[in-house]
Formats: structure tokens, C-alpha cells, sequence
């Protein structure tokens, strides 16, 4: 899908994106072949966190949601993790914080 040049369609996507984080405990941005997104999607199982996951390379718009993605939190790079509505980071944060999001997902 072409990049979204218009403000309505930016305005559309941005609320689809917003939706998506406020009705999810925990949210992942992935990509299905990034070793960082598998090991934080691991993680997650591990712990036995539930947790929704957008493959960014499986839906249409994926490079338009990663667009907005970076203009929302400032990151660029999948995994793009958010839990209890607040964005937690990547791959890095997200391993660091460890059972804490067990208390995140369950508090």
C-alpha cells in the first residue's frame, strides 16, 4: 500500500493504531522473521503473558502502520511493545523488564 499522504487518512490510521493499544493488556508491533520480535514474543509465552501481536509484514499497510508507529513513540524498530497503554520500548527494554511485566499483565 502506497504511503498515506492525506491527514484524514493519517487521522484514521493514528485512531486504528490508538484502538488497538488501549484495548490490549499488552500489545507487540512484530515482524514474523525478526529474531528480536521472536524473543520478545518468546518472553511473553514464557511468563504466560498474554499478549496480542501486530506482524507488520502480514497485513496490507504494515510499512504505513510502522510509519505512524515511529511518529507515535519516536522508535523505528519492531518489536514496538506496549503494555497497560504506555509504550515500553523494543526488544532491549522489554527483556530487561522481565517478570515485571508478569505484574504488569496480572496487576
Amino acid at each position: 500500500m502506497p504511503p498515506i499522504e492525506n491527514d484524514s487518512g493519517k487521522t484514521a490510521l493514528k485512531s486504528r493504531i490508538q484502538g488497538l493499544i488501549d484495548s490490549n493488556k499488552v500489545l507487540v508491533f512484530s515482524k514474523s522473521y525478526c529474531p528480536f520480535c521472536i524473543q520478545v514474543k518468546d518472553l511473553f509465552k514464557e511468563l504466560q503473558v498474554d499478549c496480542n501481536v501486530v506482524e507488520l509484514d502480514l497485513i496490507e499497510d504494515g510499512t504505513n502502520y510502522q510509519e505512524m508507529l515511529l511518529e507515535m513513540t519516536g522508535q523505528r524498530t519492531v518489536p514496538n511493545v506496549f503494555i497497560n497503554k504506555t509504550h515500553l520500548g523494543g526488544c532491549d527494554k522489554t527483556m530487561k523488564a522481565g517478570n515485571t511485566i508478569f505484574t504488569f499483565q496480572n496487576g
